[in-house]
């Protein structure tokens, strides 16, 4: 079962603007433009004031109707930015896979790709997500959270070693349904189903003789990538 992860989403983490709002709302076409310049300002008569920077961003945030708190909405921004969703590992998996067997599909069009080379783009991924993991933590510009209802605002952050066992989890999970007995059983049925249709076809003379194979997975799959995932986390990505 997957868990849900919140946090920044890779490189892109939040930064405060760098743009001067006000400055930008006192200009027009690169030029300076005062209100008695406008059409609402025309007629009316100059009001001098005297007020401090820090006053008149007091005075904006706190006092005029329908004004806000610049820091909150900052504050805010930034929380937001920090608890978004993250795609679950489990389809970060699936995704890895699909796109590896269609990029070597692609490379070499006449190529059979079995299991073998599922296995290979399988693991390769894993290691990527772990050294990214890895990375990331020791840097200090990744942040990843789940759900605390104990915490002050509901989520609590992961330590590197705490996304790693959740990685892990999910990843041992993938693989038992992705090349365990349960998809051998699912898979089996599945081409049986699909050879039934295809002899149907077959009878009404709209199909090939091409019968579809099952996958091909060897009972020691699962146990085999679980040991190569494990000894990668366990030697510091160093393998």
């Amino acid at each position: 079962m997957s868990i849900n992860l919140y946090g920044n989403i890779g490189k892109f983490n939040y930064k405060f603007s760098d743009i001067d709002l006000f400055e930008l709302a006192k200009t027009q076409d690169n030029k300076h433009v005062k209100f008695r310049d406008t059409e609402a300002g025309k007629y009316m008569p100059e009001i001098k004031v005297n007020i401090s920077p820090e006053g008149l961003k007091a005075l904006h945030g706190t006092k005029l109707n329908g004004s806000y708190d610049i820091k909150a909405e900052e504050e805010k921004l930034k929380f937001y930015s920090e608890h978004q969703p993250i795609e679950p590992f489990r389809n970060t998996f699936s995704r890895i896979i699909n796109e590896g067997v269609e990029k070597l599909r692609t490379d070499d069009p006449g190529r059979v790709i079995g299991i073998s080379e599922k296995e290979n783009i399988l693991i390769s991924g894993f290691k990527n997500i772990v050294n990214e993991i890895s990375a990331g933590h020791d840097a200090g510009t990744r942040l990843r959270f789940i759900h605390d209802d104990r915490s002050e605002d509901g989520y609590r952050k992961l330590t590197k070693q705490e996304e790693l066992s959740i990685l892990q989890e999910e990843f041992d999970s993938f693989v038992s349904d992705r090349f365990g007995n349960n998809h051998l059983k699912n898979s089996e049925e599945d081409i049986k189903a699909l050879n039934d249709f295809q002899k149907f076809k077959q009878n009404l003379g709209i199909s090939s003789n091409k019968p579809y194979v099952q996958e091909k997975i060897s009972n020691d799959s699962v146990n085999r990538l679980m040991k190569l995932s494990r000894e990668y986390i366990e030697k510091g990505s160093a393998i």
